[in-house]
């Protein structure tokens, strides 16, 4: 946990981002009961009724989601409830990699074997 309004996990694989997804689902639970518990000492407590308090981003290898966590107050009960705030994919990163890189290595190399000003007055000295 960051700080009390935002948690990240991170897992690899195909399946595995929906234990990412719980593990944050339990993390932010703690925190709000601790922030709501803060807000019902001094009777605030309905400022945090279905009000989004916190986040979490879980994202494997390929894909990140965002979600959203507010606590919806009955009186003296509540239930914590998340809302998906984004999804993407972000395995075509390889692409820089694979397609980008090469390219861009190759032109950094050539500047740099280039010569300078300094080396071509040096060599016509």
């Amino acid at each position: 946990m960051y700080f009390p309004f935002l948690t990240s996990k991170v897992q690899c694989g195909e399946s595995v981002l929906d234990i990412a997804n719980r593990q944050n689902a339990h993390s932010q639970t703690i925190a709000l009961r601790g922030s709501l518990a803060l807000f019902q000492l001094v009777g605030r407590q309905h400022e945090l009724n279905q009000e989004v308090n916190s986040f979490s981003i879980s994202h494997s290898d390929a894909c990140v989601k965002i979600w959203g966590y507010y606590a919806v107050i009955h009186g003296q009960d509540f239930s914590f409830y998340r809302h998906p705030i984004a999804k993407f994919d972000i395995s075509r990163t390889e692409d820089i990699y694979d397609l980008w890189v090469p390219g861009h290595f190759l032109r950094i190399c050539y500047v740099i074997d280039m010569p300078t000003a300094d080396d071509l007055v040096n060599q016509t000295a």
